[in-house]
């Protein structure tokens, strides 16, 4: 079975990604007046239909022949039920609604007094709060770690030199970094630097130029910075014949452990015998995600965003 081209990892992720239109709803002619009137039953009338879109989306997602692909591997099935067990996919329609509801709630003080408000600051404030229930609260974490999967394949299959590049970038970093602490060391060395017998212009010079509290606070700032930027490189420290494997076994074992909480390295195992993976044994993804230990999650958690925004960009160019 031949993995899916480069076209369709995009367009998956992009469809599992895509924010629901609310603000198009929002300006359908009354549907303002009537989620934020008082008869309710006409309010859920147009909540429903609102999830039902969101419906229609999702079932477009899970059929994009991208997802098939996966679902018609035992690999993948065993891999996902390992993960999310007897998780449902997503919460029920009446849910969504009750959670729809208590958005527009929130701000009903504020538009109740005035539909015309709708088109100004309240109804961004409603279409931000409806857009939210369903990205954060109606989503799944199904969606956003099979996102992250389909990331870790696209760029397995796709991105061939993923690996030099990423070595190539840290070696610049540090570089750079380097160049920094050296120049933070001589600005050190210049204001300690004691005069003896220099013209008094020079003392003068040194003294006016004497970092003040701000400055230290600010080069401090820099030395933290610098840190999280050297930590913030991916561990993978070699390239060789599996250098890419590790750095999906990475890619992998981080989607796991940025919606789960734990890496589920059972699970990994199950996902890196997919079709087109090259073999690696259990012995080497045991070894491989045990460096992972002491990886800091937190500097990842902008990885999904930046996923999501790559993929978008990247159809946008085609």
């Amino acid at each position: 079975m031949k993995h899916p081209s480069k076209k369709q990892f995009l367009y998956a992720i992009k469809a599992f990604s895509d924010p629901l239109p609310v603000e198009e709803w929002l300006n359908r002619p009354g549907v303002p007046k009537a989620i934020l009137g008082s008869d309710e039953q006409l309010a859920r009338r147009y909540f429903l239909e609102l999830v039902g879109r969101y419906r229609k989306l999702l079932d477009q997602a899970y059929s994009m022949e991208c997802v098939k692909w996966l679902g018609a591997q035992t690999a993948f099935l065993n891999a996902k039920n390992a993960a999310l067990g007897r998780e449902n996919r997503f919460i029920d329609d009446e849910r969504i609604v009750q959670l729809l509801q208590e958005a527009v709630e929130a701000r009903r003080g504020i538009t109740r007094a005035s539909h015309i408000l709708f088109g100004s600051e309240a109804s961004i404030s409603i279409t931000w709060r409806l857009q939210d229930v369903f990205d954060k609260q109606a989503s799944s974490r199904e969606m956003k770690w099979l996102i992250l999967v389909l990331g870790a394949l696209y760029e397995y299959f796709h991105v061939p030199k993923a690996v030099p590049h990423y070595l190539s970038t840290r070696k610049r970093i540090r570089t750079l970094v380097a160049t920094i602490e050296k120049g933070l060391e001589a600005q050190d060395k210049l204001f300690s630097t004691p005069i003896h017998g220099e013209g008094l212009w020079f003392q003068k010079a040194v003294q006016s130029a004497e970092p003040s509290s701000a400055v230290v606070l600010a080069k401090m700032d820099v030395q933290v910075a610098l840190k999280r930027i050297c930590q913030g490189t991916l561990p993978i420290f070699r390239d060789d014949d599996k250098s890419n494997e590790r750095l999906l076994i990475y890619r992998l074992w981080l989607a796991n452990k940025l919606v789960f909480g734990k890496p589920n390295r059972h699970v990994v195992q199950m996902l890196m015998q997919l079709e087109g993976v090259a073999s690696v044994s259990e012995a080497a993804i045991r070894k491989t995600v045990s460096g992972f230990k002491n990886e800091l999650v937190e500097r990842n958690y902008h990885y999904y965003s930046n996923l999501v925004a790559h993929t978008r960009s990247s159809i946008i160019g085609r």
